[in-house]
């Protein structure tokens, strides 16, 4: 991977930045010249961040409160608990799990383990009741590459019928957005942010310029403690009109990372927060906690998430065979259906051994 060099004007721009201003004070616009030498250095300095990373592993500890009303707060009710009672007409749910991650970065492969802490409960709002669902959220792996998905969900309890189902891997072709697939459990989210990473959008903007079907994206400077922080600001666009604005805040003493995003409304009311906190790990900026809020419309709180990560290892030796059915967990019966190959075989002594199909009828 070539990485473009930070250059002594972009530099200079920085330490000129810092002795204007001073410190603290507010974001200010920068300047118009120096818009796209900022977006481009902010790119890089992410980028290199990133590709600095040959494997990462560790570990996510998450805890998630949903908050659910009317209709969203029986339909939970009906599903966590085995009881006649009404439902309460607010609902806070608490789900509790802890996740393993392996990251490929320079083949972009991904596994995630998952493992559920405690049991679901739900708490009513308005009476302050606790009820404990005694269930647990299902355990799982997913592997991701760019030429495949496998999905393995194990001995999960059915919600209603309570009966457990086989465990079964699932091989097929990688389709739609990874993020999608892997949920917000992707640790690289942090690093180069969801779908298309930030640098790409960055580069674009910085080719095209800062206006979008006649509204303009903000980018503005302050100092902090010495450090230049940048803050850019997008308008979302539907069929011509702004509907809410995207910012995003890069730190200067974090390697220009994401440290804040935000989503707001046209009226200008928060709609999604996101917060990111990072360490440094051999020289590699890594998420050490996110914090993730979404409020509904009237500004009440919609869903709580907090992610703690543990245990962490970048650019160690890792087996071969990490990121194929051997990592899944499987044992001796449990089932794996290649969709690709458009075959089925069951785990045995290690080796996936094929399922004879039943003769087919004669036309």
């Amino acid at each position: 991977m070539k990485y473009r060099k930070i250059t002594l004007v972009i530099t200079s721009l920085l330490v000129f930045a810092a002795l204007v201003y001073g410190e603290p004070n507010d974001f200010k616009p920068v300047s118009s010249n120096d818009v796209n030498d900022v977006l481009n250095m902010i790119a890089a300095h992410i980028q290199d961040n990133y590709y600095r990373i040959n494997t990462w592993e560790g570990e996510i500890e998450n805890t998630t409160y949903l908050w659910r009303h009317g209709q969203s707060a029986e339909r939970a009710f009906r599903e966590y608990m085995d009881n006649n009672e009404q439902a309460p007409e607010e609902i806070k749910q608490t789900l509790k799990g802890n996740h393993f991650f392996l990251v490929d970065s320079k083949k972009d492969n991904l596994l995630i383990r998952s493992a559920p802490v405690g049991k679901i409960t739900l708490l009513d709002i308005k009476t302050n009741r606790s009820y404990d669902s005694g269930l647990q959220r299902s355990e799982g792996t997913v592997i991701t590459t760019p030429d495949y998905q496998i999905k393995c969900d194990p001995y999960r309890l059915h919600h209603v019928s309570k009966e457990t189902i086989q465990r079964m891997a699932t091989k097929k072709p990688v389709s739609g957005n990874i993020v999608v697939v892997m949920g917000e459990s992707d640790p690289r989210i942090a690093l180069k942010g969801r779908g298309l990473p930030v640098w790409f959008l960055l580069e674009s903007m910085a080719k095209k310029g800062l206006g979008r079907e006649g509204y303009s994206i903000k980018l503005e400077e302050k100092v902090n403690n010495g450090l230049v922080d940048y803050r850019l600001e997008i308008p979302g666009i539907d069929n011509g009109t702004a509907v809410g604005f995207f910012s995003m805040l890069f730190s200067g003493s974090k390697g220009f990372l994401v440290t804040d995003y935000e989503l707001r409304d046209k009226a200008g009311n928060l709609q999604a927060k996101e917060t990111t906190d990072f360490t440094l790990i051999d020289g590699i900026y890594l998420p050490a906690r996110i914090h993730y809020a979404v409020y509904e419309a009237n500004g009440k709180m919609k869903e709580d998430r907090t992610q703690v990560f543990k245990n962490m290892r970048v650019n160690k030796t890792i087996p071969e065979d990490s990121f194929t059915y051997k990592n899944l967990g499987l044992k001796d019966g449990d089932l794996f259906d290649n969709k690709i190959e458009g075959k089925k075989y069951k785990y045995q002594d290690a080796n996936l051994v094929p399922i004879a199909e039943p003769n087919k009828p004669p036309k």
